[in-house]
């Protein structure tokens, strides 16, 4: 008998002596609880879910779940679950009617998922700059973080003082792992991340230089493997994409070099300055127009950055090609007393030399006189006769 109803059942007796009795009896069939064990619960090793059990009715009646691990209570319909394993558990969950003893339950599901961590970032950067790990994780946002590094894949982990957040700036090349820690009793540590600094290029511009209006210098340097180069003054005149280029400026200028390596896109830059030396320049300290057996001293006047060598040169002409070194002449001032163009040839190095324009020097010649008398007596008056043939005036005394 198993009623799903309230029901009475009736009961006729004949004894053996054709007698007759009836009776009934009436069986009261309570209904069972109504269970809802809730949605299935999800976590990460080291976190908490939370069951949400019901009941109909959900007065006068008790609860207990099964199995009790994990549970924060096993009398209540919600209790908090932290799992201890990953893995999946069922739990049931009974309600029990206390007036009626009536009993039913409902089963749910907690999972758990062990933590996991993984770096990620790019796994180079130029020297001089850094690169920004972050560390990724299936655990809660309330996870904690410590960075470690090593010099070496397999070395040993030394803790990054304040390195504690999911992101690191890895400024040098070493082996990085992040613990990540959920709660107090779990963690995972990511394995070794490697991290590289690639070097700048030179960038060598060359060393800075002087020369003379009109010249050329080459500055730069032997190109390196792949690179690429990119010349400017700061203006906007172009020069050619390879390392080394010739310039010939018309005043003093810095060019700027940036050398660029194509497979770390590593760049670097470099400065050199070509200066733009003054053509030598000869002053006379007085008249270059004189008498023969006077002089006068030319000077090389140009003020110049270096100490530069002198070398003093006379010439039938304007043009220097006419002009042959005077000897021993090596200073910066030259003492003329001879007819003739004057150059002066500058020397800063053995290979930066510049020719001044050329200086004439007059020296006209003194006239030539003779003098003729006859002799006289004491007392008498004689002519004295003058003759010359470039004298214009003549001034006589005794």
């Amino acid at each position: 008998m198993s009623p799903t109803v309230t029901t009475t059942y009736y009961l006729t007796e004949t004894n053996v002596y054709g007698c007759v009795n009836s009776n009934n009896v009436t069986i009261t069939t309570n209904p069972l609880p109504v269970v809802n064990a809730g949605s299935p619960v999800s976590v990460v090793l080291g976190s908490s879910g939370q069951f949400n059990g019901s009941s109909t009715p959900s007065t006068g009646v008790t609860y207990s779940w099964s199995p009790t691990f994990g549970l924060s209570s096993t009398t209540i319909a919600n209790p908090t679950v932290t799992p201890t394993s990953a893995g999946t558990t069922t739990y049931t969950f009974k309600v029990t009617n206390t007036s009626t003893t009536c009993k039913a339950s409902a089963t749910v599901t907690a999972t758990a998922t062990a933590l996991t961590s993984s770096i990620t970032g790019n796994s180079s950067f130029c020297a001089g700059g850094s690169t920004t790990l972050t560390a990724n994780t299936n655990g809660p946002s309330g996870v904690t973080y410590q960075w470690t590094k090593s010099s070496t894949l397999t070395g040993t982990y030394t803790i990054i003082s304040g390195a504690t957040s999911s992101t690191y700036a890895a400024s040098v090349a070493q082996y990085y792992k992040v613990k990540v820690t959920n709660g107090t009793a779990f963690t995972t540590s990511t394995p070794g991340f490697a991290v590289t600094v690639n070097p700048l290029p030179t960038a060598n511009a060359g060393s800075n230089v002087n020369i003379f209006a009109g010249q050329s210098a080459t500055i730069g340097a032997a190109s390196v493997g792949s690179d690429t180069y990119l010349w400017s003054d700061g203006t906007s005149a172009s020069y050619p994409s390879t390392s080394s280029i010739t310039v010939s400026p018309a005043g003093s200028t810095t060019y700027y070099l940036t050398e660029t390596n194509p497979a770390t896109t590593c760049f670097n830059n470099g400065t050199v300055t070509v200066g733009v030396l003054a053509d030598p320049t000869i002053t006379p300290e007085t008249t270059t127009t004189f008498c023969t057996g006077g002089s006068v001293v030319l000077d090389e006047s140009t003020s110049w950055p270096n100490t530069m060598g002198y070398q003093w040169y006379l010439g039938t002409s304007s043009n220097p090609a006419s002009a042959s070194a005077i000897s021993g002449a090596t200073t910066s001032s030259y003492t003329a007393s001879a007819s003739g163009y004057y150059f002066v040839l500058v020397s800063a190095s053995s290979t930066l030399t510049d020719m001044s324009a050329g200086t004439l020097v007059t020296v006209n010649p003194n006239p030539t006189v003779s003098v003729a008398g006859s002799p006289i007596c004491a007392g008498s008056t004689g002519t004295l006769t003058a003759t010359s043939s470039t004298a214009t005036s003549y001034l006589w005394n005794n």
